[in-house]
């Protein structure tokens, strides 16, 4: 069996395991055994989905692919053009040096309703991105999505509106965005 320890895409403290299919029950039925009594649960993909949105976690396919470059999701710091030659270094290096267009954020919306992928993000009376996920944060009590936006909106707290309301741009995660609770 091979597991990691590390952040999963849920941004909470915990392991990943990779086992054969032929034995994932038992292990499911060992780890349950032994990890209820310490309140260990399951969670499905919503979830997952939910926990990724109030950390702010890009989800492939969703708000990232293969279009889309570190320097669109704001993860170039981790590129390290100084360790050598890789496999699309001159690419990277000619879009960091272009510039990109768009940024991907988060928004805290206003109203109890997450909205549809695609709904456009305005300011200024005109279109400046469009919503890529939305969805309620329960542990912040509020409606939360991400957008890819124009970068002159892509600041901290910056005020947009996605159908006729308000929105404020956020650029750290919403649920403990010192990353505390990983390294508790």
């Amino acid at each position: 069996m091979v597991g990691g320890f590390g952040r999963p895409s849920t941004g909470e403290l915990g392991f990943e395991l990779f086992v054969p299919a032929d034995e994932a029950a038992g292990v499911w039925n060992a780890l349950f055994r032994a990890g209820g009594a310490h309140g260990l649960r399951p969670y499905g993909v919503n979830a997952m989905f939910t926990l990724g949105l109030e950390k702010l976690y890009p989800a492939h396919g969703t708000d990232i692919d293969e279009s889309l470059t570190p320097f669109h999701l704001g993860t170039d710091a981790f590129i390290k053009f100084d360790k050598g030659d890789f496999i699309g270094r001159e690419a990277l290096l000619r879009t960091r040096e272009a510039g990109v267009k768009t940024a991907w954020v988060g928004l805290r919306l206003t109203g109890e309703i997450p909205v549809p992928a695609q709904t456009p993000v305005m300011a200024e009376g005109r279109e400046v991105g469009r919503i890529t996920y939305s969805g309620n944060g329960y542990s912040v009590g509020a409606v939360l999505a991400t957008a890819h936006v124009e970068r002159e909106f892509a600041t901290e707290g910056a005020e947009v509106s996605v159908l006729g309301k308000p929105a404020t741009v956020a650029r750290k995660a919403f649920f403990d965005p010192k990353g505390m609770r990983l390294k508790s």
